[in-house]
């Protein structure tokens, strides 16, 4: 633990933070504390804040780093200096807010905002990142809303998911949104790539190698990256391909809402939303799609879109577990084909997956139809579009260049997942020349279209906009009007 001094001793011994909330609120009932009398609710709020925020206050203080701990103790010198000539301070959210936000790095904003209202739009928002999975999207939403509530056990995490479908629809996607809009910043996702744990003995490296192996004091990749941000999204990215070893790990993690690193270190996951995404039984997914599709096709006589033909989880099927309905019934000879995939596996025992299901909330994620896949390009075209909006370049997609685009960018099997590298490899380098080259400037509008005459080939039209036809207009009457003076002068001096 690194030396403290001044201001910051007494922060590191053991005190009930909820009982300072209740002294304080009682002594601002009775109105011994003079500058916050009438202040009660607000000190409701402080005690609220302190109680979820801070936990351990001992603990934060050993784990945090040096420099951390040198920018608190500044802190706190210059609150002191504040009351040096006497004034007293009247004690805000804010302040609080912000202490906590140095203890933790919680970031400000999202603990001094309206959770309420945060978290019932928090559907609506994720839906704009997230397109075509708004029952995924809802699912999460009401896991995050019920936590907020108080209706989960207090020593589980946030929630648990699995999100089942097949590449590019959007199950990475959905989890750096939530840590976005939850969390402040993508930053506070961290992802385990289960590629890189496929052997046994890379199970450890989770929680940190025993004591005595190389490594052991830097601690382990999963519990170290909570232990420093304990408010965070907790991703683990094709699960299936990780040795079974890890379900052991995972569970106790789930049933306690803590896990212990090699060494003994209790790390707090209740804080922490956890979700597994998974490729297994996209085959079955695919395939069920496409049954509703044929099926929907020969009832209206024609072929029919898989996604608007039945609900995902039900063509598959499945069904929401975050609905807190038993859909035990519709998912009989099914379960192979989704979390059951594992077993096929070899790697996953069976009780471990049957305890899994019983403790995570399954969620598949629709293929992707031509809306939703145009609604997803549509938001990989909005970084280009804000880039050159920032230059003063009007951009704009016409709806041909869209469907060329879709047609080579984009598929049934894989979603959406190769449109960003389709972006970079052959609209942004037609943009860049014109710009580099000054032929795209300020005040042009350009327009990516599909060619008239060569259905094969996108144009990138440029041309001024209406407002700088109209200044360029304006400057050629100016001029004409000049040359017309200048002839009538020239005129009058002939005459002479």
């Amino acid at each position: 633990m690194p030396s403290t001094s001044g201001a910051a001793e007494p922060l590191t011994k053991d005190f009930d933070i909820s009982q300072y909330g209740e002294d304080l609120t009682e002594k601002a009932a009775k109105g011994k504390l003079q500058p916050v009398v009438g202040r009660e609710e607000e000190i409701d709020r402080i005690a609220q804040y302190c109680c979820r925020f801070l936990g351990d206050v001992a603990l934060i203080m050993m784990l945090m780093p040096p420099e951390e701990l040198k920018k608190l103790q500044d802190e706190l010198a210059e609150l002191e200096a504040l009351t040096a000539d006497g004034r007293r301070l009247v004690l805000e959210l804010q302040d609080i807010a912000h202490i906590i936000h140095l203890w933790t790095g919680i970031p400000l904003g999202k603990m001094t905002e309206d959770e309420v209202s945060r978290v019932l739009r928090l559907a609506d928002i994720l839906s704009l990142r997230v397109i075509g999975q708004n029952q995924a999207v809802k699912a999460v939403a009401d896991a995050l809303a019920i936590q907020r509530a108080g209706l989960n056990p207090k020593n589980k995490p946030l929630g648990t998911f699995m999100f089942l479908g097949s590449s590019g629809v959007g199950k990475t996607e959905l989890a750096k949104a939530v840590a976005e809009e939850m969390f402040d910043s993508e930053k506070n996702l961290i992802r385990l790539d289960m590629v890189e744990y496929q052997e046994a003995h890379s199970i450890s490296r989770l929680i940190g190698p025993p004591p005595g192996y190389m490594g052991n004091d830097e601690g382990g990749q999963l519990t170290e990256a909570v232990r420093q941000k304990p408010h965070s999204v907790v991703l683990f990215d094709e699960v299936e391909n990780a040795h079974k070893n890890l379900w052991s790990l995972l569970l106790p993690m789930l049933d306690e809402g803590h896990l212990s690193d090699s060494k003994g270190n209790r790390v707090d996951f209740t804080n922490c939303l956890i979700i597994l995404t998974s490729n297994i039984g996209q085959q079955f997914i695919l395939e069920g799609y496409k049954e509703a599709r044929a099926l929907q096709g020969a009832e209206k006589g024609g072929s029919g879109d898989p996604a608007t033909a039945t609900s995902g989880n039900s063509a598959t099927g499945g069904g929401s577990a975050a609905t807190g309905e038993d859909n035990n019934s519709n998912k009989t000879g099914n379960t192979n084909t989704n979390t059951g995939g594992f077993k096929g596996t070899g790697k996953s025992p069976k009780d471990v997956l049957r305890r899994m299901r019983q403790k995570v909330l399954k969620e598949i994620f629709e293929p992707l139809n031509e809306e939703a896949l145009k609604g997803v390009l549509g938001l990989k075209l909005s970084s280009l579009t804000k880039s050159l909006a920032a230059r003063g370049v009007d951009f704009k997609v016409a709806d041909s260049a869209m469907t060329y685009i879709l047609e080579r960018a984009s598929s049934y099997k894989y979603g959406g997942r190769r449109m960003g590298k389709y972006l970079e490899k052959y609209i942004k380098p037609r943009v860049a020349p014109l710009l580099i080259s000054g032929k795209l400037k300020s005040g042009d509008r350009a327009v990516l279209a599909r060619s008239n005459t060569n259905p094969n080939q996108l144009n990138l039209i440029v041309s001024p906009t209406k407002q700088q036809q109209q200044q360029q207009l304006l400057l050629l009457l100016q001029q004409q009007q000049q040359q017309q003076l200048l002839l009538l002068l020239q005129q009058q001096q002939q005459q002479q």
